[in-house]
């Protein structure tokens, strides 16, 4: 089984060709200055990750002005938006922006969309042995992974984890572990 996908940073949504995951998903948003995306999360939340640059969103009639700021993925923790699983979103970019769109399935439309600041960001260490490495995690520490009771209980927060590339900084593709 392959579980590793090469994704293009071609302008516009970018999609995994194969994806061996039966409840992860990840897409590359590429937008120029002023261009818009819009998108409905249907029965999955998503993370939209700033990997680079600024955008705005509206997600269920809330705006949330120029989020994010650092020029690539190797400059700093990155800001995120949480948009909910069954909302619709609006993002129009300030300037050129590159953002990753994790998601998983979910039933929980009650959570409110949310910006994550990098001040609320903190390091971790994933993997073991030679491929350990410290990056940055996107939510709390301390959840859970079922459908009930996934959300760390200090902060009713989604437990996700910021793609990093595996390569150097994205040129016309970029791969990402899956």
């Amino acid at each position: 089984m392959k579980y590793h996908s090469l994704l293009t940073a071609s302008p516009g949504l970018n999609t995994l060709p194969t994806n061996p995951c039966k409840l992860l998903d990840f897409n590359l948003l590429k937008l120029a200055d002023g261009e818009t995306y819009n998108v409905k999360s249907e029965g999955r939340e998503v993370l939209a990750v700033i990997l680079g640059g600024k955008a705005t969103f509206t997600v269920n009639g809330i705006t949330f002005e120029k989020v994010g700021g650092r020029p690539n993925v190797f400059n700093g923790k990155p800001h995120s938006v949480y948009i909910p699983a069954g909302a619709e979103c609006k993002i129009q970019a300030e300037g050129a922006v590159e953002i990753g769109l994790p998601s998983a399935p979910s039933d929980d439309i009650t959570i409110k969309p949310y910006v994550i600041n990098p001040s609320q960001v903190a390091n971790g260490v994933w993997g073991a042995a030679k491929s350990a490495a410290k990056r940055p995690e996107c939510f709390s520490p301390g959840a859970c992974f079922n459908n009930k009771t996934r959300k760390s209980a200090a902060t009713s927060v989604p437990l996700w984890t910021s793609p990093i590339p595996t390569t150097s900084p994205p040129t016309s593709s970029t791969n990402f572990a899956v």
